[in-house]
Formats: C-alpha cells, structure tokens, sequence
C-alpha cells in the first residue's frame, strides 16, 4: 500500500509541474511574494550541508558556506533551473511565483526575452527576472519587486559568494548604474506570463526520486545534485 501510495504522490508531482500554468491578472503578483518568501526565508542560506539531514528546515539552512558556495568540501549551493547560487535561486523563485521560469518553460511558457536597452527598464514589472554584470564580471540574477522612478528595487536575490545568503528588499539599483555603469550593466531581462493559479514547488530531480518516495518528505530538494 505505502509502494502505490508513493506512486500517485510522485505522479502528482509530476504533473503538477509539466505543464505551463493559466494566468492569473498581473496586480496578483504582488501576493505571490509573502508565499515565495516564506519558502526561502530572508537572512538563511540557499545552500545544502554535505554529511547532515537534509531537508529539516525546508528550503535552505542556517549555515553559509565558507568561500564560494558552488563545491567547498562541506558546503554546496543548491541549484536549480540549470544554474546554481543567485541564477538558480532566481529561477527557483520565478518557479514558486509563476509555475515555470525563464529556464523550465521559458517562452513556451510566456516568458519574454527582452535585450539589455533604455526601453527595457520602462517595461519592467514585479516579478520579471534580471540578469546584470557585477564588479568580478561573473553576472547576478534577481528577481524585480518594483519600479519607483528611475530605481528598479529587488525582491529576491541569493549571494554566492556570501555563502547563498538569501535577502529579500534590501538592493535597488537606478536606471544610470544598469544602463552605464560597466560593474551593474543590464545584460537581459526575462518578463514573467503573470502568476499562476497555484503556488508551484521545484520539479523534483529524478535521481533523488527514490528518497521522496521512501521519505514521503521533501528532503531530496536540499540533496545536491
């Protein structure tokens, strides 16, 4: 009986993921932030600890990793959407928002590519994911909260090499820095197809897929891949 009830669990995991999400109105975004944050709290880590219990405290831990937090020996940060730290946790929290994001639905999903230009800070929206140089010219991703004036402030953002530490409100930047300044250059922007009706969690890595069925916890989402 847990063998098949395991079974309709990892079905509906599936499922629930495989496809692109109905749209809801765009003034509903907003809403969909307390959600996202309350899965990746501000101030903890989106990072995994080799050798401990994954998974105790959802969707993070406590603890940063020392260094750069791709593969440190104890530390790794997890990774989704293709990438890891502040690429894969800004796709992460697109997923948990939208029901797909720029690197697992993309434009099959509503998503639209949008160049780095003057016009394309005029267009962006809460929710909309940016790509932007940094000083070490290693590129961050962040996820939009708002526009006031010519300052676009951040949502959700991880830092990388401050062990994946997840802030949420705490960067803006103004139009002049990402249109001129060569250390925060604008390099592209991913506009959101507008919330989903459900809150989506991350599509599952089949390799991990035995643990959730043994488990019938969410402990596989903190495992490295």
């Amino acid at each position: 009986m847990r063998g098949i009830l395991g079974v309709l669990l990892l079905c509906l995991l599936l499922c629930s993921v495989s496809a692109c999400a109905d749209a809801l109105p765009n003034d509903a975004v907003l809403a969909r932030f307390d959600a996202a944050e309350a899965l990746y709290p501000d101030g903890r880590y989106w990072n995994s600890l080799r050798g401990e219990e994954p998974g105790v405290e959802g969707f993070w831990s406590t603890v940063p990793c020392e260094g750069g937090s791709v593969a440190q020996g104890t530390c790794h940060s997890l990774y989704f959407g293709n990438g890891w730290q502040c690429w894969g946790f800004a796709n992460a929290v697109a997923w948990t928002m939208f029901g797909s994001c720029p690197e697992r639905g993309g434009e099959r999903c509503g998503w639209r590519l949008e160049e780095a230009g003057p016009e394309v800070l005029n267009h962006l929206e809460p929710g909309d994911y940016v790509r932007k140089q940094t000083p070490r010219g290693n590129g961050h991703s962040f996820i939009v909260w708002k526009v006031v004036g010519e300052r676009v402030y951040v949502a959700a953002e991880c830092h990388g090499l401050e062990g994946c530490r997840i802030d949420w409100y705490a960067s803006s930047y103004t139009f002049d820095e990402l249109l001129r300044d060569e250390e925060n250059r604008l390099q592209y922007v991913w506009h959101h197809p507008g919330p989903s009706t459900a809150i989506a969690l991350p599509r599952p890595d089949h390799r991990l897929l035995q643990s959730v069925l043994l488990s019938g916890s969410w402990a596989w989402l903190l495992q490295e891949k």
